[in-house]
């Protein structure tokens, strides 16, 4: 996959079986769970959605801002957050300072865990069976927001359509994607749809 891309989102195709929690634990950890991986998929009921999070790599990472140890550092070339272990304290502030919520802390250690993309090959991506979580450059995402855009603007996007157009995708847009869908097409043949009586299929 190389370097210079990073995980993009399309959540609204997202299944929920969290198989890219259980390969980032497996490549990490060298174990079986969910507690430890640094990608999460959060269900939120109100839209019956599964929604894939990752770190978004930011250019000024707010984790990095406050830890008070400087054991974090972004790296120049694949855009990630090192940890120095020697000089990590484990006292939290990088979970806080997060505003994405993406720095996990470790079960036992304490100490967090921050997405490495698997040194450009992330395994998470390659045990997507839907292929909600993809592996993109900055064009690909450049143009997946201009789409985005696109189709909210025209008004006219269909569910097959929506493009979550950012990383750490938060499930917003593929449900106002949907309101806006286009009224069903009548069955074919030519015949337009008639509202069923009540009397309709029983007695009065």
């Amino acid at each position: 996959m190389g370097r210079g891309g990073r995980i993009l989102v399309q959540s609204d195709i997202c299944s929920g079986c969290r198989a890219c929690m259980l390969a980032c634990v497996a490549a990490h950890e060298g174990g079986f769970g969910y507690a430890a991986a640094r990608i999460r998929v959060t269900k939120i009921e109100t839209e019956g959605l599964d929604v894939p999070s990752v770190c978004r790599l930011c250019r000024k990472p707010g984790c990095v801002a406050a830890c008070p140890a400087g054991a974090l550092s972004r790296d120049p070339v694949l855009g990630v957050v090192r940890l120095d272990e020697e000089e990590c304290i484990a006292c939290g502030a990088c979970a806080d300072g997060c505003p994405f919520g993406m720095v996990i802390l470790h079960p036992t250690t304490g100490l967090p865990l921050i997405c490495d993309l698997c040194g450009g090959d992330p395994s998470c991506v390659k045990r997507c069976a839907p292929g909600a979580i993809h592996w993109g450059g900055a064009d690909e995402q450049a143009r997946e927001r201009r789409e985005a855009l696109a189709l909210r603007e025209g008004g006219g996007a269909r569910e097959s359509d929506t493009v979550e157009e950012h990383v750490g995708a938060s499930g917003v847009a593929p449900a106002r994607f949907r309101a806006n869908r286009p009224p069903a097409r009548p069955p074919r043949g030519g015949g337009s749809v008639r509202p069923a009586s009540r009397n309709e299929g029983g007695t009065e």
